[in-house]
Order: C-alpha cells, then structure tokens, then sequence
C-alpha cells in the first residue's frame, strides 16, 4: 500500500477549531521551540492559536484552513487569507498562505505538497494569480521545500515575536490558470 493511499486534504469548519488549536500549538513549537525566549514562545502561542481565535478564523470568510489527515490523525493544516497582501507584490488577487505546519512525525511524506497542490488548484478557480508567504529566513527546512515548490524571495518583512524581532522572507509563486 502506497503511504499516501490513506492521506487525504480537506477543508476545516468551525467545529474542528479545538482540534486544529491544538495541532497549531504543538506544531508551532515544534518549529520553533529552542529558537526564541520560552515566555516570548508560550506568549505567541497563547495568544494565536486558542480554541475560541481559531474558531472566529473559521468563520471568517476571508480565511480558509485546510487540514491534512492520515487516516483518522490530523496531521497537519494549512491557514489562507485574502484580506492581505504584502509590499512587493503588486498584482490584485493574491492568496496568502499564512500557516502550514506538519506535526514532525507526518514530514517528508508529501503531505506539504499535498496542500500546496490543493492550495494552488483553489486559488485558481479563484481567479487568484499569485499565492504568497512569509518565512523566516533561519528556517531552513521550510526555505527548502518552498524553493522546491516552486516559491520565490521578493522581499522581506520583520515578524514580531515577544520581544524578539526577527527578519522574514516574503515568497511568491505564481498561479497558472
């Protein structure tokens, strides 16, 4: 049996908020657990990824989450917005991935380039012409895969994380109807 035979990409609704919190907090700190101050961590993680915040995100219609399943585990997700765009980038539909975590035991399985293939697919139909991100620029894993899937440096941006201030990445790949 082929290992992605049982994965499968779906869109989150308000009812999975708890679960999605949860896979955001263990993810982000997965990420980057031993690379910030642990209060400036426990601080963003608190604030960002509580049952309640995500459940308004899910409802918001300028926000979409895609959650990453093998079998029954949830094994990842990734957060869209359309509300944003950043400097930079000029062109008029734009689709933000803001988040995309996979819990470390799922990585190198495809399943990240699952949801950048649904995410494209999505933003096409859209009419969205460019997808974009941030990332940080010490985050080299991720800086690997978004270069292999196709993304692009086009500017920078600093990100604030307690009192940390750190220098991110703004990526762009763009989207053929």
């Amino acid at each position: 049996m082929n290992p992605s035979d049982n994965q499968r990409i779906l869109r989150a609704d308000p009812s999975q908020a708890g679960e999605i919190a949860a896979l955001a907090r263990e993810t982000f700190l997965q990420t980057y657990g031993g690379t910030s101050i642990e209060e400036d961590l426990a601080g963003y993680v608190d604030e960002h990824f509580t049952e309640e915040g995500i459940r308004r995100e899910l409802e918001n219609p300028d926000f979409q989450f895609l959650t990453a399943w093998v079998g029954d585990v949830l094994t990842g997700y990734a957060k869209l917005r359309r509300d944003r765009q950043p400097r930079g980038i000029s062109e008029t539909r734009c689709l933000q991935l803001e988040r995309i975590y996979i819990l470390k035991a799922y990585q190198a399985r495809g399943i990240g380039q699952q949801l950048i293939d649904t995410i494209r697919g999505m933003a096409s139909a859209a009419g969205d012409r460019i997808l974009w991100l941030q990332v940080w620029q010490k985050n080299e894993q991720a800086l690997a895969f978004y270069h292999k899937a196709g993304f692009t440096i086009c500017d920078t941006a600093a990100f604030h994380l307690g009192s940390k201030v750190t220098q991110d990445y703004i990526m762009r790949s763009d989207i053929y109807p």
